[in-house]
């Protein structure tokens, strides 16, 4: 009984090691290659929302991102994505994208490890990175831009906003027929909200991109409240 027992222990050890041994060649063969980074907008300032387009290959059908992540640290950015890989032989592109934020002017690198795993997502981890490259990037301080500071007698919310902000007028301020103007970075009216009568009221994102904003609330050809808006 005992000698039965050593030897079903032996073969569940030579099987374990047999299915590691499988995914690990698996992982080491299917390697994923980056082949080029592209960074939005191509010349960003101080005042864009940056982020990196980073174009990856591998060899087997299927490469679905299992999870991405990146921290940044002064001018330096690390990024990492981890993708989810087939077992039949064929190209496959993609492309993870990393949205770093508004940076600070100066030169900046951007370093990234690709690793993969078979199965899922999820899937097994990557035992050893597949790829890892990096590029560097100058963001410049933006010009012709009014300095606009919050006025204290409006509150806007969320700042930065996704879909829609909250704007909410101090009630000292009788609100009877304002109007909110927004305007890009250059002094381009973009959006406007005409005949306000409340101190809150809802501004819509709809179709206006990624970047920063200024806003203008007018009441009788005065400025009443102005601020800085971001998007993202």
């Amino acid at each position: 009984m005992n000698t039965l027992n050593q030897k079903n222990k032996k073969m569940n050890k030579n099987i374990y090691i047999l299915i590691i041994g499988l995914l690990f060649s698996a992982n080491t063969f299917a390697q994923g290659t980056i082949t080029g980074f592209v960074i939005d907008p191509p010349a960003p300032t101080t005042t864009d929302i940056v982020k990196v387009y980073a174009n990856v290959m591998f060899t087997t059908m299927g490469c679905a991102v299992d999870n991405q992540n990146h921290s940044t640290s002064g001018s330096s950015t690390t990024g990492y994505a981890h993708h989810c890989l087939g077992m039949l032989t064929a190209i496959c592109n993609t492309t993870d994208t990393f949205n770093l934020g508004m940076l600070p002017a100066g030169m900046h690198t951007f370093n990234m490890t690709l690793t993969s795993g078979i199965g899922g997502p999820p899937c097994t981890p990557g035992f050893i990175a597949d790829d890892n490259d990096n590029i560097t990037f100058t963001v410049t301080t933006a010009t012709g831009i009014v300095d606009m500071q919050n006025s204290k007698n409006i509150i806007v919310y969320p700042n930065p906003l996704h879909t829609n902000a909250t704007f909410k007028i101090d009630a000292e301020i009788k609100i009877t027929n304002a109007e909110l103007r927004i305007t890009d970075v250059i002094g381009r009216v973009v959006k406007t909200i005409s005949s306000i009568q409340t101190n809150e009221f809802t501004l819509e994102r709809e179709k206006l991109s990624d970047g920063v904003y200024f806003y203008q609330l007018i009441q009788e050809n005065a400025t009443i409240a102005k601020g800085k808006l971001v998007i993202e």
